[in-house]
């Protein structure tokens, strides 16, 4: 077993990959890991060249932190048009003060396949509590994404309060205000444009101003023989907002 642990950067913060680098992580675990900017624990960031990377894989990875200091991807940051696959891999108790509490995927249409992985206490303070997917085709088969959530006001929803992952949201009311005062989408999954398919996964208690499990804007949504249920949002879609 690989272990990743305590490691700090601006950039990914135990792995960055280059330009037109591949790389397979088996068996390997991520722990307290943290990054200013993006991707808690590993970050592929935008191309500075135009060939593209061929693959970034994951088998039976493990990556967490509590540490709310990583802006988008709080343990994944795919930044690229990069074919990733997560298999068997858990991501629990990571967070972004930006986009994706668990994962940041902007992969430009190339796919990204999670294949029995489990998306458990994440959060982002803005949106996309396990995973923020922009522009790009994702494709969730098996596993579980469970408990995750978006970031909510302090001092009982006050406009203008500090907003953090240290609180759910508790009541409808204070939920209403952040939901108003920020982007608070998707406690699961929030994805805009490109497209998204949940097959036979069990997405429960994740909870959003809009979208308690998934907000997809303007993308193409496909759920298939999965389980949505006891997810909340403050305002629509206590399932699904789209």
């Amino acid at each position: 077993q690989c272990l990743f642990e305590g490691n700090a950067a601006s950039s990914g913060g135990a792995v960055q990959l280059g330009d037109a680098a591949t790389a397979a992580f088996s068996d390997c675990v991520f722990a307290n890991n943290t990054a200013l900017a993006v991707g808690g624990a590993v970050a592929v960031p935008p191309f500075r060249s135009l060939r593209p990377r061929s693959l970034a894989s994951f088998t039976e990875a493990c990556c967490s932190s509590t540490a709310q200091t990583t802006d988008s991807g709080g343990a994944l940051y795919l930044g690229s048009p990069l074919a990733a696959s997560l298999q068997q891999v858990t991501l629990s108790g990571n967070a972004a003060v930006g986009q994706g509490g668990a994962a940041y995927v902007n992969a430009n249409s190339v796919p990204v396949t999670l294949d029995g992985v489990t998306l458990v206490d994440n959060c982002a303070v803005g949106s996309g509590g396990a995973i923020y997917s922009r522009a790009s085709t994702v494709t969730v088969t098996g596993g579980a994404v469970r408990g995750n959530f978006v970031g909510v006001t302090h001092a009982s929803g006050e406009v203008g309060g500090r907003q953090d992952c240290t609180h759910r949201f508790t009541d409808r009311e204070s939920a209403l205000v952040a939901a108003a005062t920020s982007p608070v989408l998707g406690g699961g999954v929030y994805a805009v444009q490109g497209h998204l398919t949940v097959n036979t996964t069990v997405v429960e208690d994740n909870s959003a101003g809009a979208g308690g499990a998934v907000h997809c804007a303007s993308c193409n949504l496909h759920i298939g023989g999965s389980t949505v249920q006891r997810n909340w949002a403050a305002a629509s879609g206590g399932g699904v907002d789209s």
